[in-house]
């Protein structure tokens, strides 16, 4: 196990201690999109897992090669590959880890110290509400999907609000 994936999980169980990361029992709250301020610290991406950690529990840790943003701050020259917690299963809207190699586009938040997450909430925008949907291309009608109805959200509200 690399030594940033070992540090990964070990902010995994940090973030669960102090509440960033949903518990079973916590509830799931929802990101709908059009909230004021939301795409300060969340993000819409497109990106390829390069590898996936599964951690204890319904947890793991994605390293993602992010290649585009649909929506929100993240900047995907910023850095060559992101190293994400992810929760899973019954305490977040994202059911299962996705597989190494996969192509995804997924949710981002970032945190006050510029780390960045899976949330775990609903996201009513994205196919099943789901946080993480896994696409076979950039092309695939789910991204389109996707790209319409964050379209439709943001006509409501300004663009840096």
């Amino acid at each position: 196990m690399s030594r940033h994936v070992r540090l990964a999980l070990r902010w995994i169980v940090a973030l669960l201690a102090v509440g960033h990361v949903g518990s079973a029992g916590a509830g799931i709250t929802t990101i709908h999109g059009n909230e004021r301020g939301v795409w300060k610290n969340n993000s819409v991406v497109y990106a390829v897992v390069s590898s996936v950690e599964p951690g204890p529990g319904a947890r793991a840790v994605l390293l993602l090669d992010v290649r585009a943003t649909l929506t929100g701050s993240f900047d995907p020259v910023g850095a060559e590959s992101l190293v994400v917690p992810l929760v899973y299963g019954m305490a977040s809207s994202v059911r299962g880890y996705p597989k190494a190699n996969s192509r995804i586009v997924v949710v981002l938040r970032r945190l006050e110290d510029g780390r960045y997450i899976v949330p775990t909430s609903r996201v009513p925008f994205m196919p099943s509400q789901s946080a993480v949907t896994e696409v076979k291309s950039f092309e695939d009608p789910a991204v389109q999907q996707i790209l319409t109805r964050l379209r439709e959200l943001r006509a409501t509200r300004p663009r840096y609000e």
